[in-house]
């Protein structure tokens, strides 16, 4: 039984917007401000949040519909970012833009 309830765990986890949302802006706030690689940003996010680097990516790169050099080029550009991220979480407008700007 215990096996199944870390399964459900981790599909409640995977399917967590508010999960997938803090992973990107970790991601991006490191990438920005403190100009990481997106691999490094990476391996700091999944170690801060006890995640693997795969599920990371994922929440900046197939849970956007994006992929992974789509992702670096809109980071390059942080307003382009911005918007961008503001059409996927439209209800988090303030807090993507306190993060990022």
């Amino acid at each position: 039984m215990k096996d199944w309830d870390k399964l459900l765990k981790k599909i409640e986890e995977r399917n967590n917007p508010n999960e997938q949302f803090k992973h990107v802006i970790g991601v991006s706030k490191l990438m920005i401000k403190d100009n990481n690689s997106f691999d490094v940003a990476l391996y700091k996010i999944a170690q801060e949040n006890g995640r693997k680097e795969s599920t990371i990516r994922a929440a900046c790169t197939r849970e956007l519909k994006i992929n992974t050099i789509e992702f670096k080029r809109l980071v390059g550009y942080p307003e382009e970012l911005v918007r961008f991220l503001i059409e996927k979480f439209p209800t988090r407008q303030k807090e993507i833009e306190d993060a990022l700007n």
